[in-house]
């Protein structure tokens, strides 16, 4: 009898099954009614970088008179009068990383110019934290159990669920992150040098979807430095050569940011023109 209870306990198939289902539920709530919710004003700027049009052009075309729907909706897509090289430049001129728009981008010309497309890449993105969060599971605590759990809480998270559901880099920026700690965890554990390779490539991902994963790797050195104890170890270095050569993939991008931090500002200056509450915060 005691054996047999020590095995229910040590093999939980229930809780893996439930952690079946609650992944396969949360898969599907990604990916159904991606073209019933509106439209909101972030989106329409992805919107309007994959299509290559600057608003200045758009406002001369539409100043006119009333447009329809489908007059509109041309601008908002690919089309053959504007080439990669127009999409580069509004990025450019917007001072932001380039990394998922030009996935948007691509996404769109091989499935379809549609709002439930442009959509399915997040959700796309988030499916594929899946793994990265069972991944760095494993590396925190070498459970599969733990891994498996701390994946399904991951997914049945709202935020992750209207992320993914978002024309928005944020899906991507989650991946990201998951992806470049479990890596460093690796690297960490194994001290192989693929597995710093493959982190240093996580940190020039980072940094082309979103500058705020900065704070991120703000919080890997925090980390590494604890775990050292404040020493200037193999690990240490390391750590910092992979952030090196992460920032010099970046460091393209990173002057045209730098060029154009003034303009950021001054497009920006409506954020600071009313006072900003904690609960204002949060919600954006």
């Amino acid at each position: 009898m005691q054996q047999s209870l020590n095995k229910s306990i040590s093999s939980p198939y229930w809780l893996w099954i439930l952690l079946a289902i609650i992944t396969a539920l949360r898969i599907v709530f990604r990916i159904i009614n991606l073209d019933i919710k509106p439209v909101w004003g972030d989106e329409t700027y992805t919107f309007s970088v994959i299509s290559g049009n600057s608003e200045a052009e758009l406002a001369e075309k539409f100043t006119n008179a009333p447009i329809t729907i489908e007059t509109f909706l041309k601008y908002q897509y690919p089309n053959p009068e504007i080439n990669l090289g127009d999409v580069l430049y509004k990025l450019y001129t917007n001072v932001y990383p380039a990394l998922y728009f030009l996935t948007a981008l691509w996404w769109v010309e091989l499935f379809g110019h549609s709002i439930a497309t442009l959509r399915g890449l997040s959700a796309a993105f988030s499916i594929l934290t899946l793994p990265c969060m069972y991944w760095i599971g494993l590396e925190l605590f070498a459970s599969p159990l733990v891994a498996g759990v701390g994946m399904a809480l991951l997914f049945v998270s709202p935020f992750q669920v209207i992320y993914a559901q978002e024309a928005r880099p944020y899906s991507l920026l989650t991946l990201v992150i998951l992806f470049s700690g479990a890596s460093l965890l690796w690297a960490l554990r194994t001290h192989k040098l693929i597995a710093w390779y493959t982190f240093a490539i996580s940190i020039a991902l980072g940094l082309y979807t979103q500058l705020f994963f900065l704070f991120a790797i703000a919080g890997y050195g925090v980390y590494v430095i604890a775990i050292e104890s404040f020493r200037f170890t193999k690990n240490f270095r390391n750590f910092l050569l992979a952030n090196l050569a992460g920032f010099i993939a970046f460091s393209p991008w990173s002057i045209i940011v730098l060029n154009h931090l003034a303009d950021f500002k001054e497009k920006s200056a409506w954020v600071g023109k009313r006072p900003l509450s904690i609960p204002d915060a949060i919600r954006w």
